[in-house]
């Protein structure tokens, strides 16, 4: 379960390092294909702020929260990574009521996020004194 975790994290971060980069460089959000449409009426009107939060809390946080998880052999160990599956929650939940679109890349990462948010409750729970 450990080792799934370490995995789940470490793909989330370098996929957000990687789309938070994108967005900060271009952000228009045509280098991936996001329409600007969906946040040109938002408070941001662009993405380079999505871009940087992106880049930093799930992107650098998972990574931190990998490492953690990997090296920390107590229950405390853990509860970095459930914070970063809440955190991306949160994140998702943010993004659909303020861009108000839904695409499958959500899904993909809100059943991440769960997976993320239930393994380390599990291992919480069995390492806790």
């Amino acid at each position: 379960m450990r080792n799934l975790l370490v995995f789940l994290l470490t793909f989330l971060g370098l996929t957000a390092l990687w789309g938070g980069w994108l967005l900060m460089k271009d952000p228009t959000g045509s280098a991936i294909q996001l329409p600007s449409q969906w946040i040109a009426d938002t408070v941001f009107g662009n993405y380079f702020v999505p871009g940087l939060v992106l880049f930093t809390i799930p992107g650098l946080g998972s990574l931190a929260a990998a490492i953690i998880t990997r090296r920390v052999k107590t229950a405390a160990g853990y509860l970095p990574a459930a914070a970063i599956g809440l955190g991306l929650l949160i994140w998702l939940a943010v993004q659909v009521a303020v861009i108000r679109q839904f695409f499958f890349l959500q899904a993909v990462y809100a059943f991440i996020g769960v997976l993320v948010l239930w393994l380390s409750w599990r291992l919480y729970n069995k390492t806790k004194p």
